[in-house]
């Protein structure tokens, strides 16, 4: 039975007037997240941030400069190449005939300038022997199956190396920008902190191990940057921070999913995308912070991420990077620029990483010959198909 429309138009009307009523009071906490920012000390939130360290129920990023400054460029520039990486992926499916997972790869290499060019290009992996399904833990020999947040951490590695070798294989004189979508944070592995077979696998194996192969090719030139895109950044690092210094309360235990009510002059629920929009013109970036630590920071080695805001006049995103470029106020500046430029070409979006999702995204029609097409090499294999009861059922009309 389809979706009844009739029913959920009534929730739906309850949802918008429940959201209208809420407008007001977030607004009322966006202007004092303005004012506590008017306000910001470094020095006031350094010393909160040790002495209150152990006690905070949310996490804050490391201030170098102060939150409000605005950077912005007139650095334009005509001919440079961009390349970009994105991925999608085709998750196991206990009812499909076999174990398997696939994840496509799009990368896209634009030129600009006098010999333009544009290379596209598609490349589907399909991980199906049993030591690529699974991680082994060889002390106590259990396995983990790679599903769910593990193969979005997979897919992350995947992308990377990809741009990774993009980047080798380029022999380009021109400035460069290398670009990812989505966070270099490895955030799909927050739940397996204390595990260090995965955080190994993903991120001193994985991430870690590309970073360094970029790095080392970019510490060799002095026109190329690398970063990932967020837009519509969801993130409230600066928020917290502002938290820590405009809380009146001696324990600052509120948050947005904690046990405490939080107070009238609580900011919390503002996200750092809207406090920017209040602060930065079409074309400005932010400060450049240090992402908050955790329990995969120490695993990055010297590749600390960064980040910084920028408005793009459609919105603002954030911008990732690791420490190296972020320190390196020439590569900051060719950055910015490039990512202007992507934005403007792409009318708000880097053009790069919308043409490298058009090759990398899978459709549910995709999804579907993929199945076929397994059944059929089995079959014609003489190879046995087992799928469960309930994937035949929806191939079946009852009524």
């Amino acid at each position: 039975m389809s979706l009844n429309l009739l029913k959920t138009a009534k929730q739906i009307d309850v949802m918008a007037t429940n959201i209208s009523g809420r407008q007001n009071v977030h607004l009322e906490k966006i202007k004092k997240a303005i004012n506590a920012i008017n306000q910001f000390s470094i020095e006031n939130f350094k010393q909160l941030k040790n002495e209150k360290s152990n006690e905070l129920s949310f996490v804050v990023p490391t201030i170098v400069e102060h939150p409000k400054n605005r950077y912005s460029t007139t650095n334009k520039i005509y001919e440079y190449c961009v390349m970009a990486v994105d991925g999608s992926q085709i998750e196991m499916d206990r009812h499909a005939p076999t174990t398997c997972f696939l994840i496509n790869i799009g990368t896209c290499t634009l030129k600009y300038g006098n010999a333009a060019k544009s290379i596209f290009s598609s490349t589907p992996i399909l991980y199906a022997k049993n030591d690529e399904l699974v991680i082994k833990n060889e002390l106590n020999y259990s396995e983990r199956l790679i599903e769910g947040d593990l193969l979005a951490a997979k897919r992350s590695v995947d992308e990377i190396k990809f741009l990774g070798n993009l980047l080798k294989k380029s022999s380009e004189q021109l400035p460069r920008i290398c670009l990812l979508d989505g966070s270099l944070q490895m955030i799909s592995l927050k739940g397996y902190y204390n595990d260090e077979i995965v955080l190994h696998e993903f991120i001193e194996s994985g991430m870690v191990t590309e970073l360094n192969k970029i790095k080392s090719i970019i510490t060799e030139s002095t026109n190329t940057v690398f970063a990932s895109y967020i837009s519509y950044p969801n993130s409230t690092d600066i928020i917290n921070a502002l938290k820590l210094t405009s809380c009146q309360s001696e324990s600052i235990k509120c948050g947005r999913f904690g046990n405490e009510q939080s107070c009238s002059e609580c900011i919390g629920g503002v996200l750092d995308r809207e406090l920017f929009s209040t602060i930065l013109s079409p074309g400005e970036r932010s400060s450049v912070f240090y992402a908050s630590e955790n329990s995969l920071s120490e695993y990055y080695q010297d590749h600390r991420i960064m980040f910084f805001y920028i408005n793009v006049n459609n919105e603002i995103a954030r911008i990732e990077i690791p420490q190296w470029i972020g320190e390196n106020s020439k590569l900051l500046e060719l950055l910015h620029s490039l990512i202007l430029d992507q934005c403007a070409k792409g009318k708000g979006y880097p053009v790069s990483l919308m043409e490298a999702h058009e090759q990398a995204v899978v459709t549910n029609a995709d999804r579907k010959t993929f199945i076929t097409m397994i059944e059929k090499t089995l079959h014609h294999q003489n190879i046995p198909i087992y799928t469960s009861m309930k994937n035949h059922s929806k191939n079946l009309r009852w009524l």
